[in-house]
């Protein structure tokens, strides 16, 4: 194993190479010196001497579970064969696939049959292949396996989903001695271990990971769910791209890339600011890396050539402006230059930025989707065939009284906080018998009202909507009531809560209501909105199709329990022209007037004794 094959350690990055049909491929090896062979399915009349040299090939390390994944070994050097003995070894194909010491390719030389064998036309190989065969054990499924004759091949994968195998060198050697013969000129040649290289290799991959994370929201709090989070309006929110590893490629490949392209939800997000890229022999070693320079101005000084960044707004139109980055870019794309990929194999990438939470975004079940996408070469003769990799987060934010967003068909506007002039209301279709329009209220985030975010007005169905909520307690107040009406002047409490899996799912989230009274608070009302039906698919969409509404009472489902803030008329004298208010009238002016003549005779008292 620790000699699986020169040319591997200068070779990383291999590509998946695909076959051609100039490529002979058998499923069984019937020897190089068969007759009357049957290639297609190998089975040979006269199978020849070759046969009786078959060796089984190992390759281990073969993880990936694509369906179109094949491991083909091609053999480069093949024995020749006389009256039933090995007497040399000769190259299967001496123009394309050329060999200095069969015993000892170089780098070079591997590097040069690989691209010829994934050549076409005139520029391919005529060299015979054989598929080889994965394992059916737990133990054995990272392995392939193959009964080929004494020689020498390259193994190659193919179809492989994001994983670049390195090409490997194996041999089988002859260990009979009844098959080492004398060569024509009378020279004893040793065919025993003749190939330095063993039956069996370790395939060595490169592969870049992604992953997408949510580091903060909210002032830099740390993000509890890295895949999901809640947040309001206005929140900064703080990502970070990583696990990326720029692949190893082999000199075959001339022009190669590595790109990242980020896009947020242009509905939930609204501009990009402090973004870093970072560059590093590992995880904990990472390095600023700065965008390419080209100054022209100056020839003496040497350009900076590291990777491209450029900025998009919601439409996709690049964003010259760089005042406008902050305000409205919702995407970026960073793309490595070809000679930073070839001199920088192995190194690890990071990528943080941050953005904030739009004001006026969708709220509730609507799912603010962020994908992180990666496209890296993995074809040595087109640089635009790539494989790519995803990864997405999803940013829930709330709202009270406001659409729930779980459907088209299935839609509708919730009723957690009513305005009514009665108590104990009948509600159809969410609103009440006797709703009160115009009644101002302020939501605070602290119980002492002192740090006020939102402000509402009840509508005409009496609905009091907060937008851009996130998951989290609130204290509300009624700050000014309408014409008419006196302030109710209670304090509540309001919390929202939710449910947010590692997928990015919301399993349910949930508002309640509490009346602050002399022992605490008291529950006056409460929703919860539970996602029963769901399903994502491969661009990390998320469908809810069934929800049920659940009132907190066990047993009930598809109701909401409202809370009720009740408002009371101002106090009023009766109306003019009855018969109460002619007596009232008549018997305040009696007082009066009685009033009146006291107070005169008192003063005429008064003056009489002074005189």
């Amino acid at each position: 194993m620790l000699t699986v094959t020169l040319a591997a350690a200068t070779l990383t990055g291999m590509t998946a190479l695909p076959v051609f049909a100039k490529n002979t491929i058998v499923n069984q090896w019937v020897g190089s010196d068969a007759v009357e062979a049957d290639q297609e399915h190998g089975i040979a009349a006269n199978p020849g001497t070759a046969i009786t040299t078959k060796k089984t090939i190992t390759v281990t390390n073969v993880d990936d579970k694509s369906e179109s994944l094949q491991v083909m070994a091609y053999q480069l050097v093949k024995g020749t064969y006389k009256d039933g003995k090995l007497t040399g070894y000769v190259l299967c194909d001496p123009d394309k696939a050329s060999i200095a010491d069969l015993a000892q390719p170089t780098a070079t030389e591997i590097t040069a049959i690989a691209s010829a064998i994934n050549a076409t036309g005139n520029d391919q190989t005529t060299l015979q292949g054989i598929r080889m065969t994965r394992g059916t054990t737990d133990d054995t499924k990272s392995q392939f396996t193959a009964d080929v004759e004494a020689g020498l091949y390259i193994v190659l994968v193919s179809g492989s989903d994001t994983v670049i195998y390195n090409p490997a060198v194996v041999a089988v050697n002859v260990t009979d001695a009844n098959q080492i013969a004398q060569t024509a000129s009378g020279g004893t040649v040793d065919m025993k271990e003749y190939f330095i290289y063993p039956a069996n290799a370790y395939m060595k991959s490169s592969q870049s990971s992604l992953e997408k994370e949510i580091v903060s929201t909210n002032a830099e709090n740390p993000a509890e769910n890295p895949h999901a989070e809640s947040a309001a309006y206005g929140d900064k929110v703080s990502f970070k791209i990583g696990k990326m590893t720029i692949p190893s490629y082999s000199a075959e490949y001339k022009e190669v890339q590595y790109k990242i392209e980020d896009t947020l939800d242009p509905d939930g997000f609204a501009g990009i600011k402090d973004l870093t890229v970072k560059v590093g022999t590992d995880a904990d070693n990472l390095a600023e890396v700065s965008p390419s320079v080209d100054d022209d101005s100056d020839p003496d000084a040497p350009d900076v050539i590291n990777y491209t960044l450029v900025y998009k707004d919601k439409k996709g139109d690049l964003i010259t402006d760089t005042e406008k980055i902050s305000t409205d870019a919702v995407t970026f794309v960073i793309s490595f230059d070809n000679d930073y990929i070839m001199k920088n194999p192995t190194k690890k990438v990071e990528i943080t930025y941050s953005s904030k939470i739009r004001e006026g975004a969708q709220v509730n079940f609507y799912e603010h989707k962020n994908t992180a996408t990666l496209s890296y070469s993995n074809d040595p003769n087109d640089k635009n065939k790539v494989k790519t990799q995803k990864s997405d987060t999803y940013h829930y934010t709330f709202g009270i009284d406001a659409a729930i967003n779980y459907g088209e068909n299935n839609n509708f506007t919730t009723y957690e906080l009513n305005k009514v002039t009665e108590a104990n209301q009948t509600y159809t279709d969410g609103v009440s018998e006797k709703p009160l329009k115009g009644a101002e209220f302020t939501l605070y985030s602290d119980e002492a009202m002192t740090n006020d975010i939102r402000t509402a007005i009840s509508d005409d169905k009496g609905h009091i909507s907060f937008k851009g909520l996130d998951a989290a307690t609130y204290y509300l107040k009624e700050t000014a009531a309408p014409s008419g009406y006196t302030i109710n002047e209670n304090d509540y409490k309001i919390t929202i809560a939710a449910d947010l899996s590692a997928d990015g799912y919301m399993n349910w989230y949930s508002i309640k209501t509490e009346l602050k009274t002399e022992n605490g608070y008291t529950q006056i009302g409460f929703a919860k909105y539970t996602c029963t039906d769901r399903s994502i698919d491969n661009d990390g969409n998320i469908t809810y199709t069934a929800i049920q509404q659940n009132n907190g009472i066990e047993g009930v489902t598809n109701a909401i329990d409202p809370a009720e803030i009740v408002n009371t008329t101002l106090v009023e004298l009766p109306s003019t022209g009855g018969m109460g208010t002619i007596i009232i009238t008549v018997l305040s002016a009696i007082g009066m007037g009685g009033f009146l003549i006291i107070f005169i005779v008192s003063i005429r008292k008064k003056n009489r004794k002074e005189d």
